[in-house]
């Protein structure tokens, strides 16, 4: 099943609106009916939180998107498990929490460009490297 049949069939199977889910994820209620109809993706954090609230696997929500079949005996345990437990620490995360990881990483991404412009010899990159070393 593609993604937007597991979000319907995860919806119903909790009796839920699009109206009640959208108001959960703070999205509006066409926002759901597009995911559903097919036409694009929640936001990483709404799949997140969907796959916490709702206990499912984001290899079952995804599971036609990426290509992924019924064998999962091929898979290690902690192939398995990984994206559950991704979901299950992000979701427990507060906002303000979430928000400094986000920061932090885009500190961290820009001071790896920074390095790199400068191994390239670029002059804005040996700026950012005296600055910071």
């Amino acid at each position: 099943m593609s993604f937007s049949d597991n979000i319907i069939k995860m919806r119903k199977d909790n009796s839920i609106t699009q109206e009640q889910l959208a108001e959960e994820l703070n999205v509006s209620r066409q926002a759901v009916s597009k995911w559903e109809r097919g036409i694009g993706y929640p936001e990483t954090e709404k799949i997140l939180y969907i796959c916490s609230k709702y206990g499912i696997s984001m290899d079952t929500l995804f599971a036609e998107e990426i290509g992924a079949s019924s064998d999962d005996g091929k898979k290690s345990p902690a192939e398995k498990d990984f994206f559950e437990q991704l979901s299950n620490w992000w979701s427990n995360l507060s906002v303000r929490d979430r928000r400094g990881c986000k920061i932090i990483a885009g500190i961290f991404l820009f001071l790896i460009m920074a390095d790199m412009t400068y191994e390239l010899g670029y002059h804005f990159g040996g700026f950012l490297y005296n600055l910071f070393y």
